[in-house]
This record gives structure tokens, sequence and C-alpha cells, in this order.
């Protein structure tokens, strides 16, 4: 075990349990996530990676050896807590991108993009446009006209 390595994960560590304390979760979620990390903590610790470089195949050899017995649902709650993790990391510019997209993008998104049919597009953004919210026609929009993904267009900020 590299001990530098280890205080940078635990110093890691520390500023993500603290900004969960910030954020004001129930007791039973900040546990969850407590747990979570910790179990990526200590696995990191025994092999002597860094959490900021951890890379996709690494995080997924640490999911198949901590969570082959897991139920789905519980599974899904702890790489989800993860993910939440490293979305800390990569926004705190401590880690530059999170292992844990890769496994969590849809086939979908990785296949060949397919522009939408433009004899369609009319319809479904009039149908849209009177059956849902405004911002759903605009999101449409934004995908036919600028040819962005479904996730893409989710994390647009729209003012």
């Amino acid at each position: 075990m590299n001990i530098e390595i280890a205080k940078k994960n635990a110093a890691l560590v520390g500023d993500y349990m603290a900004f969960l304390e910030y954020r004001n979760l129930s007791p039973k979620t900040y546990l969850n996530y407590e747990v979570a990390v910790r179990q990526l903590y200590e696995y990191c610790s025994s092999k002597g990676l860094a959490l900021a470089d951890l890379s996709s195949s690494d995080f997924l050899v640490f999911t198949n050896d901590r969570f082959k017995d897991y139920k789905p649902a519980s599974r899904a709650a702890k790489l989800s807590a993860i993910n939440l993790f490293y979305e800390f990391l990569v926004v705190s510019q401590k880690a530059k991108q999170s292992p844990v997209l890769k496994i969590f993008y849809p086939k979908v998104e990785r296949t060949k993009f397919e522009p939408f049919p433009e004899n369609l597009f009319p319809s479904l953004f009039q149908y849209v446009k009177d059956h849902s919210n405004p911002f759903y026609a605009l999101g449409i929009e934004l995908m036919f006209y600028s040819g962005l993904r479904v996730s893409e267009v989710q994390n647009l900020d729209v003012m």
C-alpha cells in the first residue's frame, strides 16, 4: 500500500464527506453514500490506485469485485453514490473525468447518431407543444436543429 496515495485519497474523501454534510442529507442517505465511497477508497488504497486517476477499466474491476453479489437495486444505489462522488471531484477540478460515465451511458448514446426524419418533426413538435411542458418542445427543437443528443439537451441550462 502506498501511503502517499492513501493520504491523497483520504483527503478527497474527506472533502466529499464535508460536501455531503453541507447538503444536509438524511442520515440514512448520508450513511449509504459514506459506505459506497469507503468501499471505493479501501479498494483503491489496497491496489495503490489514486481516486482522481481511476480509469474506467479499474472501476469496472472494482464493481465486479465488490458488487457482484449485490441485488440490482443495491448495486445501482452504490454506483449512483460513487457517480456523485466523481461529479464532485470533476466540478471541484480534483479529477479530470469520471470513470463511472462510460458505464452509465446507455448503449443508445454510443451508437452512430442518426438524424430525426424531417417529415416527422413538425407533427412531433406540435404534439409536444400542445400536450406537454414548453421546455420539452424547446428541447426537441434543439435536438432537431443542432443535432444534439438527448443527454446533451438534458444538461443544457437554458435561461
